[in-house]
């Protein structure tokens, strides 16, 4: 396919629909979109158009089966359904090659957090695309989850319709999948952010057309030198340099924000500190995140 490609991937609430509304006013030639084929409340006009670009079966029939979608196929993979790689293959390319030939513009940038679960293929698939992956403090990223609401909850509308989140015993870490069942919404989605984010982390350690992240260095850092090297790897393409304009109005721009419903990490209690150790401390470590005293001192209370 005669097309540049970026994928940007995190687990959620990291920032991927700033990407997609606004990477292209940093890159002018490109056309970029966050969850381009995700049932959407957004506006009836988004969904329609979208049922444009991808049809009635892969929007709305397949979906409702569980049959389309890049979730269902990350979760697949991960449990092993795939013992034939060439299927898995052929479902990206199908999801993705006619979208993208279809786009005006040379670069396309999709950001989506679902790619997780099958970076690998998705490499396999577009060996040339730049591929970047974000990850944000756990502590941070759970409340900002419990705040959006509508995971491992009454509103999960994933599981409202049948479908499956991906759980402990599908993985095989069964230190945790007897207790699944029983566990309250944060501590899943604990269990979910160790998962998602070491999948992330070891693709992007291990891919030279991968680039790895803090959320916390793009969005919340007074330097602003993190986010002009996404820009410039992200429009480092195979083709060429396309051209970049660095916008910092933009960058205070909160897009799909929700209010502060759940306490900061510093008013959990220590049971709730030490759960999230439970399932997060390697990674933390890894990436600096979990140094403060006063953590230290709540895990040990």
């Amino acid at each position: 396919m005669d097309k540049d490609l970026a994928f940007i991937v995190s687990g959620g609430r990291t920032g991927t629909t700033f990407f997609g509304e606004y990477i292209s006013e940093f890159i002018p030639d490109a056309f970029s979109v966050h969850e381009p084929d995700v049932v959407t409340q957004r506006s009836r006009r988004v969904l329609f158009k979208r049922i444009q670009d991808f049809g009635i079966w892969h929007m709305l029939i397949g979906r409702a089966l569980g049959m389309t979608g890049i979730r269902p196929l990350s979760r697949r993979n991960l449990s092993g359904e795939f013992k034939d790689e060439a299927p898995l293959l052929g479902a990206i390319r199908q999801h993705r090659d006619s979208y993208f030939s279809r786009i005006d513009a040379p670069l396309v940038v999709e950001s989506y957090s679902q790619w997780f679960g099958i970076l690998p293929q998705l490499r396999k698939v577009y060996p040339e695309a730049r591929i970047v992956g974000i990850i944000r403090d756990p502590r941070e990223w759970v409340v900002s989850w419990l705040n959006h609401g509508g995971r491992h909850g009454p509103g999960d509308f994933v599981t409202m319709f049948g479908h499956k989140r991906l759980t402990p015993e599908m993985v095989g870490d069964m230190q945790w999948a007897e207790a699944w069942e029983t566990m309250s919404p944060f501590e899943k989605l604990c269990w979910d952010w160790k998962i998602i984010n070491g999948s992330i982390a070891e693709f992007c350690e291990a891919d030279p057309g991968a680039r790895l992240y803090r959320f916390e260095d793009l969005f919340l850092n007074e330097d602003d030198t993190p986010m002009r090297e996404l820009i410039d790897f992200v429009a480092d393409q195979p083709s060429g340099q396309y051209e970049t304009k660095f916008r910092t109005d933009l960058l205070g721009k909160k897009v799909n924000s929700r209010g502060d419903k759940i306490a900061k990490w510093h008013a959990w209690t220590p049971e709730q500190a030490r759960h999230l150790q439970a399932h997060c401390k390697p990674l933390m470590d890894r990436f600096g995140y979990g140094i403060e005293t006063d953590w230290a001192e709540k895990l040990a209370a």
